[in-house]
């Protein structure tokens, strides 16, 4: 999974510099990676929810590319649920970290 940010005031030497600190608890980079292991990949359903709990505002949007609008935590957690038990041994695993573009 490849994630983009973009913004126009960052410079080349901004982007350098990001890419040699650590994450934060609250970084872009770590609610990515909490989404997407924490959320997306958690079979269990009281971890599940207090990581959406932690990363998500209560009127968060999920968007799914396949035509599915989900609104607020309840609905992340529903779907997450949902698209979890589709493959529950599986373990998402990014394909590259994510960057500042």
């Amino acid at each position: 999974m490849r994630y983009f940010i973009s913004n126009a005031q960052t410079n080349a030497h901004d982007c350098a510099a990001q890419a040699h600190r650590p994450p934060t608890p609250n970084s872009i980079s770590t609610l990515l990676l909490r989404n997407l292991s924490d959320v997306f990949g958690e079979n269990d359903p009281v971890r599940r929810r207090a990581a959406i709990d932690e990363i998500f505002h209560e009127d968060a949007v999920f968007y799914d590319p396949k035509g599915g609008t989900f609104r607020g935590r309840d609905e992340i957690d529903r779907i997450a649920g949902v698209i979890k038990a589709t493959h529950p041994d599986f373990e998402y695993q990014p394909l590259f970290p994510p960057g500042i573009r």
